[in-house]
């Protein structure tokens, strides 16, 4: 026994008799009819029970009501076939298949549709859980940007205070400056001045020194026998009373000339006399004094070349008071110009004290503008680090509340 089974939908039934009429006249046909409602909604049942096991469907009274609907939507397919070929004499089949078809494709969109629907539930919660976090960062971002907002403030104000700061100290270091550099000048002048004036009271005193030197010279041929020989002579030459004399005048500021007696008197020790000859200041002698020994260096014996005949110890004296006579008189000459080269010297000292207060306030405000430029140069990183951080925050605030937005659209 042969079965074949064949659908009526199409022209492949009728083509297919017309070709093999054995089809038809040698096999007993048996049309199937509809399927009634009770065998649609049982299959449908049939199909549809593995959805509630699946929980794709809650339970067996949606999968009554599903079942039934199918079967309703296929009976009333039946119908609209009927009037179909009424009014336009056209043959539309609906067959088991298509129920089953049907069926099929409402397992499948009914499992997309579910599977889309719980991704997109997935995905909401997780948004929900994103958008929470970010909020909660985005919170956070913005008390972290009021606090930075108020350090920038702050640091802004400490900036603006320390470059005031800075500003006056070098106002104050460049009057200062202004004043040293004045005092300097002011130094500079005097010292000039002072050297000056040194230079030409040196170039005076060098004609004096030879005279001091060529008496300290005779002072040091002095010594204990040659002036005992003299003190001895019972009577003398009257050159070397005129000698010993002069150096009475010098020594004793005698007011008249004294005799050999006097002059015996003056060289009884000897050393003693010799410490005072070489501790004598050639630099004051009275001009009564002078007046005095100038009248005994006009006498024409009153030398070294002709005393050394008389005297050795005399002639070594008149040397001593011809060249201290010399020294004082140049001395004299070249005092005033000493007194102004020791006042110049006195006020270049005080100038120069002055002038290294000057310099020293000047160090000390330089030091202190160098210290505060060194602090502002600190807070002006300090700001524009807190600057950046504040820029961070708010640009991380900003993609923060863009994502939000975000997420919110979704």
């Amino acid at each position: 026994h042969f079965i074949l089974c064949h659908s009526p939908v199409g022209d492949d039934f009728r083509i297919r008799g017309r070709k093999f009429p054995a089809l038809i006249s040698c096999m007993v046909v048996d049309e199937f009819m509809a399927w009634p409602r009770d065998a649609l909604d049982g299959v449908a049942r049939r199909f549809l029970i593995d959805l509630v096991a699946s929980k794709n469907l809650p339970d067996e009274n949606t999968l009554a009501a599903v079942a039934g609907n199918m079967a309703e939507v296929h009976i009333s397919i039946d119908e609209a076939n009927r009037k179909f070929l009424m009014e336009e004499r056209r043959y539309n089949y609906t067959t088991p298949k298509s129920f089953l078809e049907l069926i099929t494709f409402y397992i499948s969109m009914l499992t997309k549709k579910q599977s889309y629907v719980a991704s997109n539930c997935e995905r909401l919660e997780r948004g929900l859980a994103i958008m929470e976090q970010v909020q909660s960062k985005v919170e956070g971002l913005k008390e972290d940007l009021k606090i930075t907002m108020i350090q920038v403030e702050e640091k802004k104000a400490a900036t603006a205070v320390l470059i005031d700061q800075v500003s006056k100290a070098q106002a104050i270091a460049e009057d200062e400056k202004a004043v040293a550099n004045e005092e300097e000048a002011k130094t500079t002048l005097l010292a000039n001045n002072a050297a000056a004036l040194q230079a030409e009271a040196d170039g005076e005193l060098k004609e004096a020194m030879p005279a001091m030197e060529a008496a300290g010279e005779a002072v040091n041929c002095l010594d204990k026998n040659s002036i005992g020989e003299l003190k001895s002579l019972g009577k003398p030459p009257v050159e070397c009373i005129d000698v010993c004399a002069a150096c009475a005048f010098l020594l004793k500021n005698e007011k008249k000339k004294i005799d050999w007696k006097a002059a015996q008197k003056m060289m009884s020790n000897p050393n003693a006399f010799i410490d005072e000859v070489k501790a004598f200041n050639a630099n004051v002698i009275p001009d009564a004094t002078l007046k005095e020994v100038d009248q005994l260096l006009a006498l024409p014996f009153f030398n070294y070349e002709t005393m050394k005949s008389k005297s050795s110890a005399a002639a070594n004296l008149a040397n001593w008071i011809i060249n201290c006579v010399k020294y004082h008189k140049i001395y004299v000459k070249v005092a005033p110009l000493m007194a102004k080269v020791e006042e110049a010297t006195q006020t270049k000292s005080e100038a120069e004290e002055a002038l290294a207060v000057v310099k020293k306030r000047v160090a000390d405000i330089e030091e202190e503008c160098a210290r505060l430029a060194e602090k502002l140069d600190g807070a002006v990183r300090e700001k524009e680090r807190v600057e950046q951080q504040a820029a961070q925050c708010l640009s991380k605030l900003e993609l923060a509340e863009r994502l939000v937005n975000g997420l919110a659209d979704e």
